[in-house]
């Protein structure tokens, strides 16, 4: 059962909290963290133009009694954009990355219509990197940032799935989107590179590795 969201507004936090959960964890406030219970959607409004204009580098915990309420509101002040990315291992555990803007990013893209989440994410693998992807595996989370198009701000929801590339796949990458490079790296190789990553991202790097150290049966 979904007990919270984490959404990245710049280089601001934001966690949607379950009351119940929140009461349990006995979290402690500490600097530049922010508590607030939430109202109604009016409020909610506001809260997101402050994070937006007033802060930088804070965290915030809204905490509701209905979290679904909770999301629905503060996911209504976003267009809300769905799409599917893989953290692919070969058969040597080495993650799939792409260098694109100055960052390390893993390869993601849009949902197309109609398409199911998982092949869409499958997709996106394949034309952002060339790797071919032989199997798909669990879907190990979701992620949530924002940025904005034409002064409209957009929330997009990523759906990660575990994936194994095919071996022999030509690394090929996608520069009409702008990626620069693609790399596979070891987990023993890794902190350059999420030195050089967004906070999201470096989430979903630690969870993959995680979750393949405790599923071998990827391979």
């Amino acid at each position: 059962m979904i007990q919270s969201y984490k959404i990245h507004i710049n280089d601001n936090t934001v966690f949607l909290e379950d009351e119940a959960h929140w009461q349990f964890k006995n979290y402690i406030i500490k600097d530049k963290e922010l508590y607030i219970p939430y109202v109604d959607e009016a409020q909610t409004k506001q809260l997101v133009e402050d994070i937006y204009n007033k802060y930088q580098g804070h965290t915030f915990f809204v905490i509701a009694s209905d979290l679904s309420a909770l999301k629905t509101s503060f996911f209504n002040q976003f267009k809300l954009i769905v799409a599917g990315g893989g953290v692919v291992f070969n058969k040597n555990n080495e993650m799939l990355l792409i260098h694109r803007l100055g960052f390390w990013d893993l390869p993601k893209g849009k949902i197309e219509m109609g398409e199911v989440i998982r092949e869409g994410a499958a997709r996106e693998v394949k034309e952002e990197t060339g790797v071919k992807i032989k199997l798909i595996d669990q879907k190990i989370c979701c992620s949530y940032h924002t940025y904005n198009i034409e002064n409209k701000r957009i929330l997009k929801e990523t759906h990660w799935f575990l994936m194994k590339g095919k071996s022999g796949s030509i690394l090929k990458p996608q520069t009409k989107e702008g990626i620069e490079k693609v790399e596979w790296v070891k987990q023993e190789n890794i902190a350059p590179y999420i030195e050089k990553s967004y906070s999201n991202i470096v989430d979903i790097i630690t969870i993959g590795f995680t979750k393949l150290q405790s599923q071998q049966s990827l391979f």
